[in-house]
């Protein structure tokens, strides 16, 4: 119940294996007009490991969520308005389900090199065409 990853919002009942790139959340019952759409998911800093007493490196916390898309995600406003504790978010578009914040995590940081692993840096070793349709998602900026 205590935020360990520096979240600004914490969502209960949304999974991150099932949110996407280009899913838009709005307020349930329009008690605002907030809109806002995921564009990535976020990387976690070493700050992760230490506040939770994790191992530094390929065992660490860090690691682990950031390679499986857990450390949370970024969104882009589309409408502003408020949000306020108790107020709940329904998605109302998943447009692009293969390009979920696992996948695109596992893509980038997950596989390839070991070394490049370790250091937290992305890398692709998928096909260009896979590549290229993750980079011309409209929602990915």
């Amino acid at each position: 119940d205590s935020p360990r990853f520096g979240e600004q919002v914490i969502v209960k009942g949304i999974v991150a294996k099932d949110i996407a790139v280009g899913d838009i959340f709005e307020v349930e019952g329009g008690h605002s007009p907030l809109r806002v759409e995921v564009s990535s998911p976020r990387l976690p800093c070493s700050y992760v490991d230490k506040r939770n007493g994790s191992a530094f490196g390929m065992k660490g916390v860090k690691r682990y969520t950031m390679t499986e898309g857990l450390a949370g995600w970024f969104t882009r406003v589309l409408v502003p308005g408020e949000l306020r504790d108790g107020m709940h978010l329904v998605r109302t578009a998943h447009p692009h389900p293969k390009w979920t914040l696992p996948e695109i995590s596992r893509a980038l940081y997950g596989e390839g090199p070991k070394r490049r692993q370790m250091l937290g840096y992305p890398y692709w070793s998928r096909s260009k065409e896979e590549l290229q349709e993750l980079c011309n998602l409209p929602h990915r900026r």
